[in-house]
């Protein structure tokens, strides 16, 4: 809404009449003579006067709704984002104007020879258009890849090759953030070139802030941007250009049933000088197609040489910071596996070489941290242990992980010689997640069409991303939000949630109710309305359309 009508059409018809009843009152009281119920004194002179003293008043009113913190506060959706800027530039804060996605392709080639992608390649995807960051140069097996262009290749299927890039999305805003394996068509294919698809779910793209999601923000221009309380925590993490999008923080120390680490004196109390900053960074957690190299340890099934190969694949702490799981393992560009069998996973965690380590000291204290590693072992049913070597043989595989990006990027921060506490011992976590799968149906009349699904989906993806830590989800917010895309007789039916909780210990707790899902209270394994988030994706929610029978014609 603009500060000024610039527009009759703008002006509230019924604001209009009252003000010409009223000057019509006046005028028949001092000039009792004027015909006033028609003519051109009504409808040019006292109608015209009604209409500018509608627009002038309407004016006001809108100056009036944005000038100060309690007016914004009380109704932002009718502030102007003029004077709201102005407004709450006074407290160190910026509308957020937008910012761009972007993320790796996989890039699919048919020989292994020297292959470039230009800067000036046009792709697109789900009606987005991506660049490259610059010019890339795929360098076949064996060949220097140290340039910093050069992008290694790694076998895949088929007898093709792959390796990875970075595009951006020429337009800010969240409808670049695309899943994982989704294609991205390019307006000249480059020679030598298969396809093209992401290998990673995209982050960074986010939509200009509304007035709502901007006042939000408020407690982190006033709090200090120092390491200390709560907000003081957020307001220094958010005030860092590559961190003011984080949705939600959750800071855990002293005094705080889920912080264990400080408990690790003699004596089983709490000593304080520990403080643990559990984070979701994104709206969803991220899928990564990682290409990690895997050691042949030898047959399935000893003697069996038709029951597949077993491999391990290392995944350092570098990798991946921050990951939950692995849901994947499968070749490189093969599409059509659903993945191999996972025999076996052993986490750990690596504090060596680091000029400051925090506090670990169990496997439950650094899951979920940029310090986790894992170890695990797969079967590759496709691959014969022919010409083989146990514990020498290697080959690459595309490795899909789970989790929440910027993890390792935000404990670097703070770990930072310039930043760090000097008094208090600060561990990064991702936010403890709980998958979460929605289920409901849409009633409607047969001769009614259904509304849009996908955006319903789009919609409860985002209304559920800003729910953070509060420790419930509540089927009112299902509700609410579809009821924005209904029309006619249509309304909610029976709803349906699931939640996934996994805990810190790799334990798996589940949480199912129609009406309200609840966190359960279980601080001891760092579980918690303070530590877990609902993250859930397009792909977790079923809609259901239920024929009703329709009444009248």
């Amino acid at each position: 809404m603009s500060l000024q009508i610039t527009s009759f059409t703008e002006l509230d018809n019924t604001r209009v009449q009252e003000l010409l009843t009223l000057f019509s009152t006046w005028m028949k009281e001092r000039h009792p003579e004027v015909e006033l119920s028609r003519g051109v004194f009504h409808d040019l002179v006292l109608y015209f006067n009604s209409v500018l003293n509608a627009a002038v008043q309407e004016n006001i009113s809108r100056v009036l709704q944005s000038n100060s913190l309690l007016s914004i506060s009380q109704n932002p959706s009718l502030a102007d984002a003029a004077l709201v800027d102005k407004v709450l530039s006074n407290f160190n804060l910026t509308r957020e104007t937008g910012t761009s996605a972007t993320g790796e392709v996989t890039v699919i080639v048919n020989q292994a020879v020297p292959t470039q992608i230009s800067l000036n390649t046009k792709f697109t995807a789900n009606g987005v258009t991506f660049f490259p960051t610059r010019t890339f140069i795929g360098v076949p097996p064996g060949q220097d890849a140290t340039a910093t262009n050069a992008r290694g290749m790694v076998p895949g299927t088929n007898g093709t090759f792959a390796f990875k890039i970075t595009v951006y999305a020429t337009s800010a805003g969240i409808a670049g953030n695309i899943p994982r394996g989704t294609k991205l068509i390019p307006d000249v294919v480059p020679s030598n070139v298969a396809e093209i698809y992401a290998a990673t779910d995209f982050t960074k793209g986010v939509d200009p802030a509304t007035n709502e999601e901007y006042i939000a923000k408020l407690p982190d221009g006033l709090s200090a941007k120092t390491i200390g309380g709560r907000k003081a925590f957020a307001a220094l993490i958010r005030s860092q250009p590559d961190f003011k999008n984080i949705r939600h923080l959750s800071v855990v120390g002293f005094g705080d049933a889920e912080q264990m680490r400080d408990q690790h004196g003699l004596l089983p109390i709490s000593g304080g000088g520990r403080v643990d900053i559990y984070a979701q960074t994104h709206e969803i957690a991220q899928q990564v197609d990682n290409f990690l190299p895997a050691l042949y340890i030898g047959p399935a099934v000893p003697g069996d040489a038709t029951a597949g190969t077993l491999w391990q694949i290392d995944i350092d702490r570098e990798q991946v910071p921050g990951f939950y799981a692995v849901t994947r393992v499968a070749k490189i560009n093969d599409s059509q596996n659903s993945g191999y069998t996972v025999r076996t996973t052993v986490p750990g965690y690596d504090l060596s070489g680091t000029d400051y380590a925090p506090d670990i000291q169990t496997l439950e204290e650094s899951a979920f941290t940029r310090y986790r590693k894992l170890t695990l072992q797969f079967v590759d049913v496709d691959t014969s242990p022919t010409n083989l070597v146990p514990r020498q043989s290697k080959a690459d595989y595309s490795v899909t992980t789970i989790g929440m990006p910027m993890i390792g990027q935000l404990q670097d921060f703070l770990s930072s010689k310039d930043i760090r506490c000097r008094t208090a011992d600060v561990l990064v976590k991702a936010a403890v997640p709980c998958f979460t799968s929605i289920s409901f149906k849409i009633r409607r009349a047969a001769n009614e069409v259904n509304p849009d699904f996908a955006a319903i989906k789009e919609a409860l993806v985002t209304a559920i991303s800003k729910i953070g830590f509060a420790g419930q989800l509540s089927a009112s917010v299902i509700s609410s939000v579809t009821h924005q895309f209904l029309t006619g007789t249509q309304s909610v039916g029976s709803v349906d949630m699931f939640g996934k909780i996994l805990r810190p210990d790799g334990q798996v707790v589940y949480v199912r109710d129609p009406a309200r899902i609840v966190v359960p209270d279980d601080p001891v394994h760092m579980v918690s309305a303070k530590t877990v988030v609902f993250l859930t994706s397009v792909n977790d929610i079923e809609i259901v359309p239920e024929i009703v029978s329709s009444y009248g014609d």
